[in-house]
């Protein structure tokens, strides 16, 4: 998954240097210019606000990754420096974050942001600007559909909350009914569809839901609520501040129910604001600072020498997110070779210096395809843009639908097969149809 991952963060990466050409790209200025000694990266979370210990983890855990790196000689033997920002956890404020880093020429990509929240609402100001942004925590699966810059190294919620439900609540601590409290943002609801989903699936009876603003520290008459229900157990759907309010006010009313936390709440600063009340909590944490394998040991050392405190799963997967950023520059290197992969932009890209085309147009025009670029390659530059313009019909209706629909269509008109699909793939609509093969008639076909 992370060599897949590491290819794809090459070819965005690559992509921005492409672009750049003709567009104010931030991939392009800090991949490809030689006058530079360094790379930069960019770390966004929370440094203040009631999320920061999170903002600990992420930085700490990106500087060590950058100074393995550079220890090693770096991106292409230039070093690794990062710049950190603060997002407060707020959606807004990781939007004008997002701006400012798209503006900062020398930033190659973004570590961060820490929620699914933050993440999606600045997803489309990077990929308006061809920017990288990668982060280590969020679990939406939405996210990363946004567009081909928007990237993510941890699980998706779909599997998290199924899991909490299933192995943690069910099979684990053997609850047959439970209260959800859970923030009310994009990663709590969709935390909650997918334990419900789950819950219907197990058998277990989710006696009351209770959603709470982040940074909420009142639970009183939410604890009285779900207590009314008799669940066997509690679930906590939050960050560590939530956690531990509501875990307190549960123990301070005498109520010895069993406690489920999602893992990204179970940091040191949860240990520390709940004393003994940390005691039997059940969770689905990802990461254990105390496995004594060597790696781990050494990771552990130097992290808590660094922080002050002991690392979680935040540390652990910003610092192989940093290494895999990493990774992917140095397969760019500083001579990116480039093909054009959209039809319609061939002879652009090959005027911005792409070395050809993986083309979709090539398998209905196979003779047409290559005269385009033997065109352009020998210097007729206008005849290339000409031909491009004249197949710009054909390329529209190859595309019309999803691919690969529309040139199976064409094929089985050319006799070349079926034009058979598997699901979810759809036969080509009518209507389309009709303007596709219009097209190739034109060209004799």
């Amino acid at each position: 998954m992370k060599k897949q991952l590491s290819a794809l963060l090459a070819a965005a990466l690559c992509a921005g240097a492409l672009v750049g050409c003709g567009a104010n790209s931030n991939s392009a200025n800090a991949a490809t210019s030689g006058a530079q000694d360094t790379v930069t990266l960019a770390v966004v979370s929370p440094v203040t606000g009631d999320s920061a210990e999170y903002g600990i983890h992420f930085n700490v855990g990106a500087q060590m990754a950058a100074d393995k790196i550079n220890e090693a000689g770096g991106i292409n033997g230039k070093q690794v420096v990062l710049k950190s920002f603060d997002s407060k956890n707020d959606a807004k404020e990781a939007a004008e974050v997002a701006r400012l880093i798209c503006q900062d020429k020398t930033i190659l990509a973004t570590i961060g942001d820490f929620s699914s929240t933050c993440c999606m609402a600045t997803a489309p100001i990077y990929e308006e600007n061809k920017t990288v942004q990668i982060s280590p925590s969020a679990g939406l699966i939405d996210f990363p559909r946004v567009g081909p810059y928007n990237f993510a190294t941890t699980g998706v919620q779909e599997n998290d909350g199924g899991f909490l439900m299933n192995r943690v609540i069910n099979e684990k601590m053997g609850a047959k009914s439970v209260a959800i409290v859970y923030t009310n943002n994009d990663y709590g609801l969709n935390m909650l569809s997918y334990m419900t989903q789950e819950a219907e699936a197990d058998g277990v009876v989710i006696t009351d839901t209770e959603a709470v603003a982040s940074g909420e520290k009142d639970f009183t008459a939410i604890v009285s609520k779900m207590r009314q229900t008799e669940p066997e157990a509690v679930a906590i759907v939050g960050s560590y501040n939530e956690v531990a309010n509501c875990v307190k006010q549960i123990r301070q009313v005498g109520w010895d129910v069993p406690v489920a936390i999602s893992g990204s709440a179970l940091t040191d600063q949860l240990v520390e604001l709940l004393g003994d009340d940390v005691n039997d909590i059940y969770s689905n944490i990802a990461f254990v600072a105390s496995d004594n394998t060597p790696e781990t040991k050494e990771f552990n050392e130097e992290f808590t020498k660094r922080a002050n405190m002991p690392p979680s799963f935040h540390s652990i997967s910003t610092y192989d997110t940093v290494m895999l950023v990493c990774d992917a520059a140095i397969k760019c290197g500083d001579n990116l070779n480039v093909w054009s992969g959209n039809d319609d932009q061939i002879v652009p890209v090959l005027a911005m210096g792409g070395e050809g085309c993986i083309s979709v147009l090539s398998n209905v025009l196979p003779k047409e395809a290559v005269q385009l670029c033997e065109l352009f390659f020998s210097g007729d530059v206008r005849g290339a843009a000409a031909l491009q313009c004249r197949l710009l019909p054909v390329i529209d209706a190859l595309f019309s639908e999803v691919n690969p629909i529309p040139v199976k269509a064409a094929l089985a008109k050319m006799g070349y097969g079926t034009d058979t699909l598997r699901l979810p793939l759809t036969p080509m609509e009518e209507g389309s149809r009709a303007v596709l093969l219009n097209a190739l008639e034109a060209w004799g076909v």
